[in-house]
């Protein structure tokens, strides 16, 4: 049986993926970064997020450490249109661009 207070100690959800992801994309634009660096770091949020749907997750709460590490082992499994592995510095870009969304959230 749900009583009243049992209710009110259940957390509410937070804003979904996508919002959060617009909010870090207008922060940067406040801060003046080229469209090109935006594009960069939105591209690479919806590779994560589409890594993200893939394992099941659709809260920010849910990604931890090893989550991250995921997307790094998957993207390095990843291969190119031409049969070759993603270059190092894609992977490397990806990875900063997530850690940089997630360091964003925390301090929000």
């Amino acid at each position: 049986m749900n009583t009243k207070n049992e209710a009110n100690t259940r957390p509410t959800p937070g804003p979904d993926l996508e919002t959060l992801k617009r909010r870090y994309l207008a922060h940067l634009e406040l801060k003046n970064l080229s469209p090109l660096s935006v594009q960069q770091e939105e591209q690479a949020l919806r590779f994560f997020f589409a890594h993200l749907a893939a394992h099941g997750v659709s809260s920010v709460h849910a990604v931890g450490r090893d989550t991250v590490e995921a997307f790094k082992a998957a993207m390095m499994a990843q291969q190119t249109k031409a049969g070759t592995p993603l270059p190092p510095g894609v992977v490397r870009g990806r990875l900063l661009s997530v850690i940089r969304w997630l360091t964003f959230l925390r301090k929000k």
